[in-house]
């Protein structure tokens, strides 16, 4: 008002400046939260499931599911439950699942990557007793009648 005799213009002024200093606060509050929790990436999510979709078409697995992940700054955590026939050795099985784990992080070469892989035989409903079904699938709507998601 001292500067352009507008009265109307100093309220105005005002909300615009009130308006700016509470977006540059969602944002920094926003970014710092994001440093404290873990996330998953949908960029990864598609990478993993890409990969894990070609190793069931090449038959290195019969299927998967249960696939998980999750990311701290630089840091990747992946669980996965990878399907294999059930008269597979352990040493095959354990020989097959290594490649697909060094596979799996050869995607995100930029990351610590932690994999724990879940081994099932290709019959996993039968392997199960009654009641044993698990956490919830992340992923299941993605699955199709090729994939035991």
């Amino acid at each position: 008002v001292w500067l352009t005799g507008i009265t109307w213009l100093d309220p105005v002024v005002a909300i615009v400046m009130a308006l700016n200093i509470l977006y540059t606060a969602y944002f920094l509050i926003r970014n710092a939260f994001q440093g404290l929790l873990d996330e998953a990436d949908p960029e990864k999510s598609k990478a993993l499931l890409e990969c894990l979709q070609n190793m069931v078409v090449s038959k290195h697995i019969e299927g998967f599911h249960q696939l998980r992940h999750r990311q701290t700054e630089n840091v990747l955590w992946i669980e996965m439950h990878l399907l294999l026939p059930a008269e597979m050795s352990t040493g095959a099985a354990h020989e097959r699942i290594t490649a697909i784990e060094n596979r799996v992080r050869a995607l995100f070469p930029d990351y610590e990557t932690h994999i724990t892989t879940h081994v099932e035989p290709e019959e996993h409903q039968a392997a199960h007793p009654e009641g044993h079904e698990g956490p919830e699938d992340p992923y299941h709507p993605l699955s199709d009648d090729t994939n035991d998601l």
